[in-house]
């Protein structure tokens, strides 16, 4: 099966370096200074993690009710603080509450503060868009690209594109910014398409009632 790697090279950085009209690569990690391949294996994670802050992807979203409580959270704003998985990139929507009262109307009753999730309840259920880890997953099985289809793909390829006009084929990165802005719009109104309906927790639903009563 192919690993993380191979995924990235053939889904991803060798189908942006043949439209710029480079070289494709057979590897992918930091080599001599200067090359493409040194530039593609230090900048990929990040301009995909770029990408996926874009949008709420859809191929790559997970759901997490059980999030560890930070014994170290100082309670001021937000009375509860809770550590963030690993592979958080943003959230999708708003947390939903295990058993919680109701959320006073119009009331902030979360953040994310860098890698903690401070709320209001007890008890967050959170939906998010994850990422992938080149530390853990380099050289494993791994079908974390392969869940992407085509809206996400094209978005990540145009981002390389952008990235890297100017290093590596002398191209205008204005011009490759600009493109890959629009092919952004069109692939985050396809990724709306393939959304589910919004779900309202009880919470929500429980102060629509008492605002129009």
């Amino acid at each position: 099966m192919a690993t993380v790697l191979v995924n990235e090279l053939a889904l991803f950085v060798n189908p942006a370096l043949v439209m710029l009209g480079a070289d494709t690569l057979i590897a992918l990690s930091v080599s001599a200074p200067e090359t493409i391949q040194n530039l593609a294996s230090i900048t990929f994670l990040g301009l995909v993690e770029e990408v996926l802050m874009e949008a709420n992807w859809v191929d790559v979203q997970k759901r997490d009710s059980s999030l560890t409580a930070d014994s170290n959270h100082v309670a001021d704003e937000f009375p509860y603080g809770y550590a963030l998985p690993s592979d958080f990139v943003h959230l999708v929507g708003e947390p939903r509450y295990i058993g919680a009262g109701v959320v006073p109307k119009g009331q902030k009753h979360w953040r994310v503060n860098g890698t903690k999730l401070e709320t209001s309840c007890l008890g967050p259920d959170i939906l998010y868009v994850y990422k992938t880890s080149d530390a853990v997953d380099a050289g494993t099985d791994d079908a974390y690209y392969t869940l992407m289809k085509a809206p996400l793909r094209a978005a990540i390829i145009a981002k390389l594109m952008a990235a890297w006009a100017a290093p590596v084929a002398g191209h205008d990165p204005i011009k490759y910014e600009q493109l890959y802005r629009l092919k952004l719009n069109s692939m985050r109104t396809l990724n709306a398409k393939q959304s589910p309906p919004a779900q309202m927790s009880p919470n929500t639903l429980m102060n629509m009632r008492q605002f129009h009563a």
